[in-house]
């Protein structure tokens, strides 16, 4: 069921300008877990520049968007998408990309890793300690097997933390990569769940999109024309 309070939000609002930021999730609005859709209550987290509307501090916003299944309150995604105003419901940002931040401070490391498997709060503060909150360079041992890291997790359960990683990073590729092509937050949501690798699925052919529920062919050509493919095309 709908929210009363904010779908005039999000459904009336005119758009501003352009939103990229960071976001704490405060409170579920609505959901649509069919085609992983929802809008949450967000607290601005950081990201906000001279050109971005000047919001209170004390005041949270809509976001609506292709959220994942399960959205904990108290967590931080990273926004793409457009500002809109309602004179009423305040502001609000229709998303085009939400993804899981990581954060770059040792904070923002320190939350991202307790939430993979086998790390914990210990283990999130050893690796933290061991390459001096670097972000690039956790990530790196992470992609490369690092010895030192290993042997903090543990050879035996490493590669489920590994798979765990390597999910969350594929999601967030596809999700930048699809709103690239021009798909909109209900059909990013649809596609993620349609095909086990969905940018390679679109990438080989991009009429595949037709068999995504309320996307016809008008998104397909537009998808298929970013991508780049000639008027003469076969596909």
């Amino acid at each position: 069921r709908a929210c009363p309070s904010c779908t005039p939000t999000l459904a009336n609002a005119a758009p501003v300008r352009e939103a990229q930021l960071e976001v704490t999730v405060q409170q579920l609005k609505f959901r649509d877990t069919k085609i992983g859709f929802a809008i949450m209550r967000c607290k601005i987290a950081s990201g906000l520049t001279a050109d971005d509307p000047k919001i209170p501090a004390y005041e949270d916003i809509g976001v609506k968007g292709p959220w994942a299944d399960d959205v904990p309150i108290g967590d931080r995604y990273e926004i793409r998408g457009t500002w809109s105003r309602h004179p009423q419901y305040g502001w609000s940002i229709v998303a085009t990309l939400i993804v899981r931040a990581m954060g770059a401070s040792a904070e923002g490391l320190m939350t991202y890793l307790e939430t993979l498997p086998h790390v914990g709060k210990v283990k999130a503060q050893k690796i933290l300690a061991t390459f001096a909150s670097d972000r690039a360079a956790i990530f790196l041992a992470l992609e490369s097997a690092d010895a030192r890291l290993v042997d903090i997790i543990g050879e035996k359960r490493f590669t489920e933390t590994f798979d765990a990683y390597a999910a969350d990073r594929t999601r967030r590729d596809a999700l930048i990569k699809l709103a690239e092509w021009g798909l909109g937050p209900s059909a990013i949501g649809k596609v993620l769940k349609a095909w086990k690798d969905p940018v390679a699925e679109v990438a080989k052919d991009p009429y595949i999109l037709l068999e995504i529920e309320r996307v016809g062919w008008t998104v397909a050509d537009a998808v298929a024309m970013k991508m780049g493919l000639k008027n003469d095309d076969p596909r």
